[in-house]
């Protein structure tokens, strides 16, 4: 699992930059990637896409991975 910022990539799902890339894969937890509550997370976020690719190490994720791409209104 990995977090990171883009310098001005596209996400694979909507076309657009994005602001916040995080890899999950299952069995991950809330508070093992980020602090805070959830409700205070979304707020931040108001868009997030998901995907099985991984656009900053341009590769496809296992079954059991998923790349979330996280967009802001600012």
């Amino acid at each position: 699992m990995h977090n990171s910022a883009p310098d001005q990539t596209e996400c694979p799902q909507c076309g657009t930059p994005y602001d916040k890339l995080t890899i999950v894969e299952e069995g991950v937890r809330w508070r093992d990637l980020f602090p805070g509550t959830v409700f205070d997370f979304f707020k931040s976020y108001q868009r997030r896409c998901t995907a099985r690719i991984d656009v900053e190490n341009d590769s496809e994720l296992p079954e059991r991975k998923r790349a979330i791409y996280f967009h802001s209104d600012r």
